[in-house]
């Protein structure tokens, strides 16, 4: 699994030290990913010129200039777009990500289409404009300086230089000295219009645009998990008096105290990755695109993708197949040399009740989905060492998605108390898993030895909150809403 990642990431090799991930020498990727950088300034620069351009004439966006930026962008065919170009070069000059040109260019689109709402139009201004003409021109250039700076880094393989980026947020707001500030004093355009002191949140939003092209575009590295099977004790249910049940590591416990689901085991063998940004003691995680695994959404970490294999949970009758889709990007953050990792999975459940005690989620067995699959007999390719796979469908209805965050997922403990017994809002029996009296659940994480180009062994844990799923059998047999809680022994690297 490891060796497979390896070749598709060729990111380098990265070092630990006792600072954590030390610079590595360039990736052969880094002129691609610059290239694709510069497509992105070139197309916010564009697209926030057209809108400048009618905002100082008090007119509609020429659909034409907006057309002509979008089409240097993406999308022109015989790869005479710069997206498309830099794909093109692949062969001699890797690139990270391919095929990525719809994708970043729709998070473009989106980031010029919400700064036109908030500062165009609220207040809604008529005629002339000439606080967004300049606003615009702001904001164009914080965005092609930031990314100037971490582009500078790539190319190099070394940290971004904070000076550089502290030089480029000084020009745009500094007080009295930034572009932003500048447009705010007396008597000055976003003064006299009404639209003054709009740089603070503006610089949120674009550094969140620029955060979410670099953690796709430019990692540093990429942090990969791969699910282990679990045992031994990894954490507690207790009561006032004392112990009531360990809980077994890599296994999923849910339900209040009048719950009858037994734990059930985290598929071995699925893989998820993340994105690594920047450099040193501690260093942010965040969600993994799916373009750095081309044609695969089962080991990225962004919105819509998968997270683990399907999840079996056997309960007689009851029995059901859960999987989890990433209902928005994976965020966290780690120390390499502690190997100590905090993060934070926002998942989307579907459960589809497939009464199969002995399978409750279908196989792919030799490459075909199995007899318990409602597709039996498609191609499949197997998400787990256990052979549960995305491909093949569960056999029986599914219940409406419902979203189970596990916010603080960590290697150290994750706990929740509640004297009461009720942990979750709109639990109705008191207690967890099945246990009555429980007032306390402990989950233990454990940190690798440190997160490097080695594979460690880690476990991350969590105790979260399970709403109901709607299903009047399914909620009464597992008490929902309620607790739930989970440990995944893993083995973690970084490339």
């Amino acid at each position: 699994m490891v060796s497979k990642m390896k070749a598709l990431l060729v990111l380098g090799a990265f070092a630990v030290t006792a600072s954590g991930i030390a610079h590595a020498a360039v990736a052969p990727t880094a002129k691609c990913e610059v290239a694709k950088v510069k497509c992105v300034i070139n197309k916010v620069k564009g697209n926030l010129g057209c809108q400048a351009k009618a905002a100082k004439a008090g007119t509609t966006i020429d659909s034409l200039c907006t057309q002509k930026v979008n089409d240097k962008f993406s999308g022109l065919p015989l790869n005479k777009s710069c997206m498309e170009k830099a794909d093109a070069k692949n062969a001699t000059v890797p690139c990270l990500t391919l095929a990525d040109g719809t994708a970043i260019g729709a998070k473009v689109d989106a980031f010029v289409a919400g700064l036109q709402t908030t500062l165009y139009t609220n207040p809604a201004p008529t005629g002339a404009n000439a606080c967004y003409a300049g606003q615009t021109k702001c904001v164009s250039n914080y965005v092609k300086g930031i990314l100037g700076c971490e582009s500078k880094a790539v190319k190099t393989g070394l940290p971004v230089d904070p000076l550089c980026l502290s030089k480029v947020s000084g020009k745009f707001s500094a007080p009295l000295t930034g572009c932003m500030s500048k447009l705010d004093a007396a008597g000055k355009a976003c003064t006299t219009s009404g639209q003054s002191g709009q740089g603070a949140a503006t610089q949120v939003t674009s550094q969140a645009f620029i955060d979410d092209v670099r953690a796709e575009m430019m990692p540093n590295a990429v942090f990969t998990i791969v699910t282990q099977a679990g045992s031994g004790n990894c954490g507690t249910v207790s009561s006032v008096s004392g112990a009531l049940l360990n809980l077994i590591c890599g296994d999923l416990s849910i339900g209040g105290g009048a719950g009858t689901v037994p734990p059930g085991a985290t598929p071995p063998g699925s893989t998820t990755r993340f994105s690594v940004l920047g450099t040193g003691a501690t260093v942010v995680i965040a969600g993994a695109p799916a373009s750095m695994v081309p044609a695969s959404t089962r080991t990225c970490s962004r919105t819509g993708c998968k997270f683990g294999s399907p999840l079996p949970i056997a309960n007689g009758p009851l029995s059901t197949c859960v999987t989890n889709d990433f209902l928005s990007n994976a965020s966290g953050a780690a120390q390499p040399a502690s190997g100590s990792f905090t993060g934070n999975i926002p998942l989307g459940s579907t459960t589809a009740v497939t009464a199969n005690a002995a399978e409750p989620c279908p196989m792919c067995v030799g490459g075909f989905c199995d007899s318990a699959a409602a597709n039996a007999g498609a191609p499949c390719t197997a998400d787990s060492t256990t052979l549960q796979s995305h491909d093949c469908l569960p056999a029986g209805p599914s219940l409406p998605q419902f979203p189970v965050n596990l916010a603080g997922i960590t290697t150290a403990s994750s706990s929740a108390t509640a004297l009461s017994g009720l942990f979750c809002p709109g639990q109705v029996n008191a207690g967890a898993f099945g246990q009555p009296a429980a007032t306390s659940i402990v989950a233990n994480g454990s940190p690798a030895t440190s997160l490097s180009s080695m594979a460690h062994a880690l476990t991350l844990a969590s105790v979260f909150c399970i709403p109901a799923t709607g299903n009047v059998l399914i909620d009464g047999s597992a008490d929902l809403p309620g607790p739930g809680a989970t440990t995944l022994p893993l083995l973690g690297v970084v490339q």
